[in-house]
């Protein structure tokens, strides 16, 4: 990352931009190893290298160089009900809004940090064709998606399955949140989360949709069984047929 920690200031780190091309090809090379190493499949490895948009007029180092950055820094800002304050250092007015947003970034990672925590304290729960967890109002639900994608990463869960984040609806306590997540791998079998969402929630009254990797479902909390029943079936299919 572009705009890790380190800075080669004698602590003994350094960032991506700070690295000469040599220094660049090695780490590209020996990451492309460890992936192999790890029985990662080729089509993913082959990911590790792509298109990066630099946003030229944004200052070195910072938060804002890189576009996908930039798009954490403005998701930080939605996700925390400070929307404006994405808007605004968007329009070109920054200073005090900057520091705004920075500070809301901080917060969004501590948040991240703490659903992964809470993901790799307790144990996950399992059906036949996927995972899930149910973090009550310990994650909220605007990250309880994003928690869920990063324990793939992270190898809390394993990647051999679709995995389900749950959460409570903080403005309807008789509803649930449901965030779906999968892998490359996962979708090349067949899964498609966002019609396995849009079909439980059919059966059940509620709302859902989505990507074939990412999607999300809105139900009453008391149709939670039913519906996680309904979705174990619809990844069989959809398993079935590939």
């Amino acid at each position: 990352n572009g705009n890790g920690n380190g800075n080669g200031n004698g602590k003994g780190f350094k960032r991506y931009i700070d690295l000469t091309e040599e220094e660049r090809i090695k780490l590209r090379d020996a990451l492309y190893i460890h992936l192999i190493d790890s029985n990662v499949p080729e089509f993913l490895i082959n990911r590790l290298v792509g298109e990066v948009y630099t946003l030229l007029r944004e200052e070195k180092g910072t938060e804002l160089r890189d576009a996908k950055e930039f798009a954490t820094v403005m998701n930080a800002c939605g996700r925390n009900n400070n929307s404006e304050i994405g808007v605004a250092v968007c329009s070109g007015n920054r200073n005090e809004n900057l520091v705004k947003a920075k500070r809301l970034l901080k917060i969004h990672r501590q948040n991240l940090r703490c659903g992964i925590d809470f993901v790799r304290s307790n144990p996950f729960l399992k059906k036949s064709n996927f995972y899930y967890f149910d973090a009550g109002d310990l994650i909220d639900e605007s990250i309880v998606g994003v928690v869920a994608g990063m324990a793939y990463g992270a190898k809390i869960i394993p990647p051999d399955k679709p995995i389900l984040g749950l959460a409570d609806d903080k403005d309807d306590l008789t509803m649930k949140k449901i965030s779906a997540r999968a892998t490359w791998t996962l979708i090349k079998k067949g899964i498609h989360l966002g019609n396995a969402m849009r079909e439980g929630c059919e059966k059940v009254g509620g709302e859902g949709g989505g990507h074939d990797i990412a999607a999300g479902a809105k139900i009453l909390r008391e149709k939670e069984k039913e519906f996680l029943d309904i979705v174990d079936g619809i990844f069989e299919e959809q398993l079935k047929w590939g």
